[in-house]
């Protein structure tokens, strides 16, 4: 359970922008990191451990392995996750309930116009090589994360949220957001990880993503606060190595382990077939068509539990990339062409539930009897819609054009997932139905569809996951 709570400590999160308006007196005091300690220990009762020592290896697709080894720069899963072993930010998630506990911070105070937020550091948190942790870290990490010179993917989040940051002595930093918005408090890792201002300060910020702290190559540079420590990288097969931090704030959560390593796997089959041989030792996200066979198995065990992920498509809205999407019934009638009860039934095997709205069913905000437009399953709307909007098949090839345009594109999405195929195997069948030709495009997610979506905008159309959070 500690592991538990470290891993959650600097999960990602993303906040939507859907918070209402709200007026009175909106004070607040969050609980403090004593209390965050408690209820997870009360939650997850724990024994002392009979033999230290060990190794931890954790399982994933060599298409989503780490792309960097600066928490600032990180835009995916599992390098959020992973690096947030060793850099930690303000806050972050209770294992307990997904509730925002301290990270950083020992606690924090929001002020009655629910704008102002005081955030109280720990005492005696040390960076790794020794260095005292104090605030001057986190003002220095939200200039870097403001400058969009940087390269981080939430600049543009930060920016919209924050109205200024303060230091108001070595331990006591202030957030004035701009509007009444619950995720200023609930940046986690993406939004604000803090990084070490003696390490970096020198560095301009459009050589960051190149900075050998960056890539990996210097694991001296690689300093965090958290509790474990980079050890390498490898570039021959993206295997990384992490070793506990014995001198870590909070002794409660020193892992006793003596390694923590993230190895890629080629595929979703290898991956699966190593946790079945005891080459790995856990694996998120087990294929729906594996769940029951390894649940079977006296040596593993399968967790189910909700999330607040879920899977969509992106379409590119810029006319210069593509003209496709710009009507919304055309936008309408692609969803209402999908049976998203059958991908739940036949390809998630009931793991999953159709989305109604886009806030997850944990939050608090979920209220799917508010959804006013619900896209049921109806191929004959869908091709009502396009033919409202100008698609029709003039040549008889079964493909609807727009002004000598054919409604035809691809799918890009992350490689190696065996579920994604059948998903997107799915749609593409599913708007062939009605005259739209997709066509399946896997490609690898750190190196091509991050950058796709992120930076370069080179994609037409993308399917991919994404978390929220509590807020909603």
């Amino acid at each position: 359970a500690a592991g538990v709570a470290m891993f959650m400590r600097g999960v990602p999160v993303s906040a939507q922008d859907a918070t209402p308006a709200a007026t009175g007196d909106l004070s607040f005091t969050s609980m403090t990191a004593a209390e965050a300690s408690a209820q997870t220990f009360a939650a997850f009762p724990m024994e002392e451990i009979g033999t230290p020592g060990g190794k931890v290896i954790m399982g994933d697709l060599a298409s989503s392995s780490l792309t960097t080894t600066n928490q600032m720069l990180a835009n995916n899963s599992p390098t959020l996750p992973v690096m947030a072993l060793v850099f930690e930010s303000l806050v972050g998630s209770s294992p307990v309930d997904g509730q925002y506990i301290p990270g950083l911070a020992d606690h924090w105070t929001i002020a009655p116009d629910g704008k102002t937020y005081t955030f109280t550091l720990r005492e005696g948190v040390t960076w790794h090589d020794g260095t005292p942790f104090t605030a001057d870290d986190v003002i220095f990490s939200m200039d870097i994360q403001k400058n969009p010179d940087t390269g981080s993917s939430y600049t543009g989040q930060f920016v919209a949220a924050v109205d200024t940051y303060t230091k108001i002595d070595d331990l006591t930093v202030e957030i004035v957001a701009k509007d009444v918005l619950a995720q200023v408090v609930f940046f986690g890792m993406a939004y604000a990880p803090i990084m070490a201002k003696h390490l970096w300060e020198n560095v301009a910020p459009a050589d960051w993503k190149t900075d050998p702290g960056s890539t990996g190559e210097d694991a001296s540079r690689v300093i965090g606060t958290g509790p474990f420590k980079f050890v390498e990288l490898s570039a021959s097969d993206a295997v990384a190595r992490f070793a506990p931090n014995a001198d870590y704030y909070d002794k409660t959560a020193v892992s006793q382990i003596e390694e923590f390593i993230f190895q890629p796997w080629p595929d979703e089959t290898s991956a699966i077939e190593a946790l079945r041989a005891g080459q790995i030792d856990f694996y998120e996200n087990v294929p729906p068509s594996d769940v029951a066979s390894l649940d079977a198995e006296e040596a593993i065990d399968v967790a189910l539990y909700d999330t607040f992920s879920f899977s969509f498509y992106g379409t590119n809205l810029d006319p210069e990339k593509t003209t496709l999407f710009q009507d919304v019934k055309t936008r309408q009638a692609m969803a209402y062409a999908i049976d998203r009860q059958s991908i739940v039934d036949n390809i998630q095997l009931g793991f999953a539930e159709v989305a109604q709205g886009s806030q997850p069913t944990l939050s608090i905000a979920y209220a799917p009897d508010k959804i006013k437009t619900h896209y049921t399953y109806d191929p004959e709307k869908a091709k009502s819609l396009l033919a409202e909007a100008g698609w029709t098949d003039s040549d008889g090839d079964g493909v609807v054009e727009l002004n000598g345009q054919k409604f035809e594109f691809e799918i890009m999405y992350g490689s190696g997932s065996a579920t994604s195929d059948q998903i997107v195997a799915y749609v593409q069948e599913a708007w062939k139905a009605v005259g739209i030709n997709a066509t399946p495009s896997p490609v690898d997610f750190g190196a091509v569809l991050v950058p796709a979506i992120t930076e370069n905008f080179n994609y037409t159309l993308a399917f991919l996951g994404l978390n929220w959070d509590v807020t909603g």
